[in-house]
């Protein structure tokens, strides 16, 4: 996939406009629109994407909880089968043009020839223009506007990013994964803890998430696998806590994670970590002797359900 980061006239496109936050499998049925109408159109499929959350800058001081860095993002976004695209700073210069001025500048800047829109999908400042609206406008300009229906699927009514964040916060990760089309995962870079889990014969990597607000799931224990920097995956137990046992209730939140058939330095290196079930919620123990036989118990369930 081409990165455009600046005007490219070098062939004619036809684009979708959206954050496409987790790639869930509402976005890649429009982008399977898009590069379906592209081929029998002889267009070349274009996103048009955003670095930052359009939130941030209608909403100032507001935190959007991120399911996918960019670099995941356009990952995803190639692995869809898009050829070309555009990643733009959302700013209030954007927020301000109309639909007809986005138009404009699409068609002028990067060859925009034709545009697929989301059943719900809006663009420009105007908030009470509609499918025909769009079309009018597109015709005026010389740019044909393609409605892709509607996603479905039985795991929820409704199919968008900011259900997946709250399914992610209520521990529906099996759902999670029946949107996305995969398990939910995050990135970290492992950093030094307080060495407990070792000494209680479970050690454990603590995790510091990588990118900026990405979301990590409601507290608690999950069944997870973990792939290392060597590209090995393996099977694994994730807590996210305070560490009631050990630390108080009041402790920050961390994130520690238990490879069940590695035994190694990984101090400084990064993981990938997949959600895969959710196994209980956090507990505070009587000790330690108690909480050790619990974990032994998460490891044998998430052993079982990871087979």
């Amino acid at each position: 996939m081409n990165l455009l980061t600046s005007y490219d006239r070098t062939r004619p496109r036809i684009a979708a406009v959206g954050m496409f936050d987790g790639v869930h499998a509402g976005h890649r049925h429009l982008l399977d629109v898009l590069c379906q109408a592209g081929d029998e159109m002889g267009l070349s499929p274009t996103v048009i994407t955003f670095r930052n959350h359009p939130r941030k800058v209608v909403n100032p001081g507001s935190r959007v909880e991120m399911l996918s860095t960019l670099d995941d993002r356009l990952d995803m976004l190639s692995h869809a089968g898009i050829a070309d695209c555009v990643v733009m700073d959302f700013n209030d210069g954007l927020r301000s043009m109309s639909a007809r001025d986005f138009i404009v500048m699409l068609r002028d800047d990067y060859s925009v020839k034709a545009m697929v829109k989301g059943f719900n999908n809006r663009f420009g400042h105007e908030r009470n223009l509609d499918l025909d609206d769009y079309i009018r406008i597109g015709r005026e300009e010389g740019v044909e506007i393609i409605c892709a229906d509607e996603y479905r699927s039985v795991a929820t009514p409704s199919v968008s990013s900011s259900t997946v964040r709250k399914l992610l916060h209520e521990h529906e990760v099996g759902k999670v994964a029946e949107l996305l089309g995969r398990p939910y995962s995050i990135k970290g870079r492992v950093i030094h803890g307080k060495k407990l889990g070792r000494q209680l014969g479970f050690p454990t990597a603590n995790i510091e998430p990588i990118g900026d607000s990405i979301l990590v799931p409601g507290n608690g224990v999950y069944a997870a696998f973990a792939t290392i920097s060597d590209g090995s995956r393996h099977r694994a137990i994730l807590n996210i806590g305070h560490r009631p046992t050990v630390d108080g209730c009041d402790s920050p939140v961390n994130i520690e994670v238990h490879i069940m058939d590695y035994d190694g330095d990984l101090y400084g290196t990064e993981m990938r970590i997949e959600f895969m079930a959710f196994l209980r919620k956090e507990m505070r123990f009587s000790g330690l002797d108690e909480l050790k036989a619990q974990l032994a118990r998460d490891a044998e369930a998430a052993n079982a359900l990871l087979l």
